[in-house]
Protein backbone atom coordinates (compact mmCIF):
# COMPACT_ATOMS: atom_id res chain seq x y z
CA UNK A 1 0.00 0.00 0.00
CA UNK A 2 2.67 2.67 0.80
CA UNK A 3 3.97 2.12 -2.74
CA UNK A 4 0.92 2.82 -4.37
CA UNK A 5 0.88 6.17 -2.03
CA UNK A 6 4.53 7.03 -2.91
CA UNK A 7 3.38 6.65 -6.62
CA UNK A 8 0.00 8.41 -6.04
CA UNK A 9 2.20 11.45 -4.12
CA UNK A 10 4.71 11.39 -7.09
CA UNK A 11 1.81 11.84 -9.90
CA UNK A 12 -0.07 14.75 -8.33
CA UNK A 13 3.90 16.49 -7.74
CA UNK A 14 4.20 15.95 -11.37
CA UNK A 15 0.99 17.37 -12.66
CA UNK A 16 2.09 20.31 -10.37
CA UNK A 17 5.25 20.68 -12.08
CA UNK A 18 3.93 20.39 -15.23
CA UNK A 19 1.44 23.08 -14.87
CA UNK A 20 4.86 25.58 -13.51
CA UNK A 21 6.41 24.57 -16.38
CA UNK A 22 4.04 25.79 -19.22
CA UNK A 23 3.78 28.91 -16.85
CA UNK A 24 7.19 29.08 -17.38
CA UNK A 25 7.49 28.79 -20.66
CA UNK A 26 4.39 31.07 -21.56
CA UNK A 27 6.31 33.94 -19.28
CA UNK A 28 9.79 33.82 -19.45
CA UNK A 29 9.45 34.07 -23.44
CA UNK A 30 6.43 36.46 -23.58
CA UNK A 31 6.66 39.34 -25.88
CA UNK A 32 3.89 41.40 -23.58
CA UNK A 33 1.94 40.41 -20.65
CA UNK A 34 -0.84 37.93 -20.10
CA UNK A 35 -4.21 38.57 -20.88
CA UNK A 36 -5.41 38.92 -17.01
CA UNK A 37 -2.45 41.80 -16.91
CA UNK A 38 -4.26 43.68 -19.67
CA UNK A 39 -7.37 43.36 -18.16
CA UNK A 40 -5.91 44.95 -14.80
CA UNK A 41 -4.14 47.67 -16.15
CA UNK A 42 -7.22 48.45 -18.44
CA UNK A 43 -4.93 49.04 -21.32
CA UNK A 44 -3.76 47.53 -24.22
CA UNK A 45 -0.41 46.51 -24.63
CA UNK A 46 0.66 48.67 -27.08
CA UNK A 47 -0.48 51.80 -25.10
CA UNK A 48 2.30 51.23 -22.84
CA UNK A 49 5.42 52.90 -23.78
CA UNK A 50 8.52 51.61 -24.56
CA UNK A 51 10.55 51.92 -21.55
CA UNK A 52 7.23 50.35 -19.03
CA UNK A 53 6.63 47.93 -21.24
CA UNK A 54 10.66 46.80 -20.96
CA UNK A 55 9.83 46.85 -17.29
CA UNK A 56 6.66 44.77 -17.23
CA UNK A 57 8.37 42.56 -19.51
CA UNK A 58 11.39 41.76 -17.49
CA UNK A 59 8.87 41.45 -14.50
CA UNK A 60 6.79 38.94 -16.59
CA UNK A 61 9.90 36.93 -17.74
CA UNK A 62 11.49 37.15 -14.21
CA UNK A 63 8.20 35.53 -13.15
CA UNK A 64 9.05 32.52 -15.64
CA UNK A 65 12.32 31.99 -13.39
CA UNK A 66 10.22 31.03 -10.49
CA UNK A 67 7.51 28.81 -12.27
CA UNK A 68 11.00 27.19 -13.68
CA UNK A 69 12.74 26.27 -10.03
CA UNK A 70 9.22 25.08 -9.04
CA UNK A 71 8.41 23.06 -12.09
CA UNK A 72 11.88 21.46 -11.63
CA UNK A 73 11.86 21.06 -8.26
CA UNK A 74 8.32 19.29 -8.11
CA UNK A 75 9.40 16.93 -11.21
CA UNK A 76 12.79 15.92 -9.83
CA UNK A 77 12.67 15.92 -6.02
CA UNK A 78 9.68 14.01 -5.52
CA UNK A 79 11.32 10.78 -7.48
CA UNK A 80 14.96 11.21 -5.85
CA UNK A 81 12.64 11.41 -2.22
CA UNK A 82 10.79 7.93 -3.61
CA UNK A 83 14.35 6.23 -3.33
CA UNK A 84 15.75 8.19 -0.93
CA UNK A 85 13.28 8.57 1.85
CA UNK A 86 14.64 11.75 3.14
CA UNK A 87 12.62 13.75 5.88
CA UNK A 88 14.01 16.92 4.55
CA UNK A 89 13.23 16.41 0.93
CA UNK A 90 9.55 14.68 1.93
CA UNK A 91 8.53 18.31 4.11
CA UNK A 92 10.95 20.82 1.82
CA UNK A 93 9.65 20.33 -1.06
CA UNK A 94 5.62 20.92 -0.05
CA UNK A 95 6.78 23.53 1.66
CA UNK A 96 8.45 25.38 -1.20
CA UNK A 97 5.85 25.19 -3.55
CA UNK A 98 3.02 26.00 -1.31
CA UNK A 99 5.04 28.68 -0.14
CA UNK A 100 5.21 30.01 -4.48
CA UNK A 101 1.85 29.02 -4.82
CA UNK A 102 0.75 31.05 -1.91
CA UNK A 103 2.46 33.79 -3.07
CA UNK A 104 0.42 33.36 -6.49
CA UNK A 105 -2.52 33.28 -5.03
CA UNK A 106 -2.06 36.49 -2.76
CA UNK A 107 -1.15 38.08 -5.52
CA UNK A 108 -3.24 37.46 -8.20
CA UNK A 109 -6.55 37.69 -6.12
CA UNK A 110 -5.31 41.52 -5.03
CA UNK A 111 -4.92 42.12 -8.49
CA UNK A 112 -8.02 40.82 -9.03
CA UNK A 113 -10.01 42.25 -6.34
CA UNK A 114 -8.86 46.09 -7.52
CA UNK A 115 -9.70 45.45 -10.70
CA UNK A 116 -11.86 42.62 -11.39
CA UNK A 117 -9.47 41.05 -13.86
CA UNK A 118 -9.67 37.47 -14.58
CA UNK A 119 -6.78 36.48 -12.55
CA UNK A 120 -5.66 33.07 -12.08
CA UNK A 121 -6.39 32.87 -8.45
CA UNK A 122 -8.78 29.65 -8.39
CA UNK A 123 -5.83 27.77 -10.03
CA UNK A 124 -3.47 28.79 -7.50
CA UNK A 125 -5.82 27.20 -5.04
CA UNK A 126 -6.34 24.02 -7.04
CA UNK A 127 -2.81 23.84 -7.03
CA UNK A 128 -2.02 24.11 -3.18
CA UNK A 129 -4.83 21.67 -2.71
CA UNK A 130 -2.94 18.93 -5.05
CA UNK A 131 0.32 19.72 -3.10
CA UNK A 132 -1.45 18.96 0.48
CA UNK A 133 -2.32 15.94 -1.14
CA UNK A 134 0.16 15.38 -2.23
CA UNK A 135 2.53 15.87 0.67
CA UNK A 136 -0.04 13.69 2.76
CA UNK A 137 0.04 10.41 0.64
CA UNK A 138 3.79 10.73 0.59
CA UNK A 139 3.84 10.72 5.03
CA UNK A 140 1.48 7.93 4.26
CA UNK A 141 3.71 6.50 2.06
CA UNK A 142 6.68 6.34 4.11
Amino acid sequence: MGAILTVASVVLFFIVGLICLFMAYSTMFAKQYLPFHEQGAGMKWEEHPPQLQATILTLVNLSGLGFLVVGLMLLVLPILNAFDHSLVLAVSIPILALVFCAGLFYFNYQLHKKTQADTPWKGAIATMLFIVVAFVLALLGR
